[in-house]
């Protein structure tokens, strides 16, 4: 019989992650973040976290996802919280984007989908850096060189 995780041991995975990420990668006092533990974050359940950004007022909100929150390793939480951040510093990227195409435009898909493969790279080099050893990304299936 497995214990329940309850929300308080869920915060304490999540938060010391982002306080040392949010002074690490200067969103800390640059962006008002605030986040949030929810349930059935993305229909297929794989999505452990998703950010919400307002980038005109610099406010950031990352919803994590309990269930799949309870089944990751404390490496790809931190993975994610990095992932999660770097949406805070593209989000202008993205804003920019969506103004020019709109958000239903198949180039608006086109021109967004590459930065989360540069976020999910970002955020393993970021994580390598605070470690000291190479990571893999995890689209990456061979090592490159």
């Amino acid at each position: 019989m497995s214990q329940k995780v309850t929300d308080k041991q869920r915060r304490a995975r999540i938060q010391p992650l982002l306080d040392y990420w949010t002074e690490h990668m200067g969103v800390r006092g640059n962006w008002l973040l605030s986040w949030q533990l929810t349930s059935n974050l993305s229909d297929d359940g794989g999505v452990i976290a998703r950010t919400y950004t307002a980038s005109p007022y610099r406010k950031a909100f990352i919803r994590f996802d309990r269930k799949v929150l309870d089944s990751v390793t404390q490496a790809e939480l931190e993975d994610t919280v990095v992932h999660e951040l770097t949406h805070v510093i593209t989000e202008e990227l993205h804003s920019a984007i969506a103004r020019y195409f709109g958000t239903n435009s198949f180039l608006y898909t086109e021109m967004t989908n590459p930065i989360e493969a540069v976020c999910d790279h970002l955020a393993a080099i970021l994580v390598s850096m605070r470690y000291g050893k190479t990571r893999i990304t995890y689209d990456q299936k061979v090592p490159i060189g």
